[in-house]
């Protein structure tokens, strides 16, 4: 069994390397390949090449001209460049700042960042009370339906928004902006007032308030965002720690060089 399970997982890293020395190819002054320009480049079966391109062509890695049947790299890839650049080292600058946000308001802090529909932790710092929601870095969440995400959302590209609507919102809870209408009009508000509030709408036990980072050329990059169960988080509460979140959102942004006024 474990020699079974060994030479499978043999077989996955081979595969994998494979797409990998493709994608290394494109690293040079040639940014358009042929399948058999690959293959006799790496050594390989044009069967294995085409395979490999097939998959990462899929996935949004690379494109193929319809005309000459050339690959070359896909925005995806640019996508991903640019997250490496604006995450790097972005959870540790936080954890300070999310220490202190958690000691200001007792609850369960966050940093996220998006990818496609979904909101992802990169960063978390546990709550100082009895009952706490549970979370995990890495952990996802709907992007419509959570402060973080929506914050996010809010800034994001248009196009994405206009898509995710077109392939339709998922309705968790009688609070989800699920409908086109809602959803524009609640992120309009929150470009608006600087911060997102999750008032139960992906589960309706828990709450959370979130806000922008912004990064040296004004993009946002990030939210941070408390969130904790909807008994202790009333309007009252929420309210009171919007400065709170907003503030170290705000001095984050400053870290990473944000412009004063955004």
């Amino acid at each position: 069994m474990t020699r079974a399970r060994g030479h499978e997982r043999a077989q996955i890293l081979k595969s994998l390397e494979t797409g990998l020395r493709v994608l290394g190819c494109f690293e040079g002054a040639k940014s358009e390949w042929g399948v058999t320009e690959l293959a006799g480049e790496l050594g390989v079966s044009k069967a294995s090449v085409y395979r490999v391109l097939a998959t990462l062509e899929r996935h949004g890695y690379v494109l193929q001209d319809e005309g000459s049947g050339r690959y070359r790299l896909g925005s995806r890839l640019i996508r991903l460049g640019r997250l490496a650049a604006n995450h790097f080292s972005l959870p540790e600058r936080a954890l300070p700042l999310m220490r202190k946000l958690r000691d200001e308001t007792g609850e369960e802090v966050h940093l996220a960042v998006l990818d496609g529909r979904e909101a992802v932790y990169i960063a978390k710092v546990n709550g100082l009370r009895p009952v706490q929601v549970v979370s995990e870095i890495g952990d996802r969440c709907p992007a419509h339906c959570v402060s973080t995400g929506k914050v996010l959302l809010a800034h994001a590209d248009p196009a994405l928004v206009e898509g995710m609507i077109s392939e339709g919102l998922v309705c968790y809870t009688d609070r989800t902006h699920a409908t086109a209408g809602s959803l524009l009009e609640e992120l309009e508000k929150i470009r608006g007032q600087g911060y997102a509030v999750n008032w139960g709408e992906w589960r309706e036990d828990v709450r959370g308030v979130a806000a922008p980072v912004v990064n040296a050329d004004g993009s946002v990059v990030a939210s941070i965002g408390i969130c904790g169960p909807a008994f202790r988080l009333d309007e009252g509460f929420i309210q009171k720690s919007i400065p709170a979140v907003v503030g170290a959102a705000s001095r984050l942004s400053g870290q990473l060089g944000a412009p004063e006024e955004r």
